[in-house]
């Protein structure tokens, strides 16, 4: 549920990083709809009429609403953090881990072990980090913070 208006001129973040912040909504939008499509799919097939057939369709249908809702509730903050790594890496920490059509890591979920650095590097001990940058977020607009 991206806070745009469709059809509306995208208002513009002098923020360099505002590219991605837009990549990561519109790869959620992609997922949200693929699940919801997949869903209408799965709900409107018949089966073959017997009781198991008809149980099973419930339960993936359900299931692939439970996944839109999830990614429903994430629409606020999905992009919060970014490393850049002594490896010339970039990592960008958000409320879920995302992937590309083609599987490379998009976004990492906070919770995952790849984004430990982000709330463990310290001057004293920056654990590969060059630069951690965290982001104040107005919609899908972001502002850096950098830390």
């Amino acid at each position: 549920m991206h806070t745009q208006t469709p059809g509306a001129p995208r208002v513009r973040s002098p923020l360099p990083e505002q590219d991605f912040v837009d990549e990561a909504y519109r790869r959620l939008d992609d997922l949200r709809a693929a699940y919801r499509e997949r869903q209408a799919r799965t709900h409107s097939a018949h089966g073959a009429g017997n009781a198991q057939a008809w149980t099973e369709r419930e339960a993936l249908s359900q299931h692939l609403g439970g996944m839109a809702a999830r990614l429903e509730g994430v629409e606020e903050r999905l992009v919060f953090g970014r490393l850049d790594m002594n490896d010339r890496t970039v990592r960008h920490v958000g409320r879920i881990s995302m992937s590309t059509d083609d599987g490379s890591p998009l976004l990492i979920d906070w919770r995952a072990p790849a984004a430990q650095p982000f709330y463990q590097a310290t001057p004293v001990d920056p654990g590969g980090v060059v630069r951690r940058v965290e982001r104040a977020h107005q919609g899908t607009l972001a502002r850096e913070l950098q830390v």
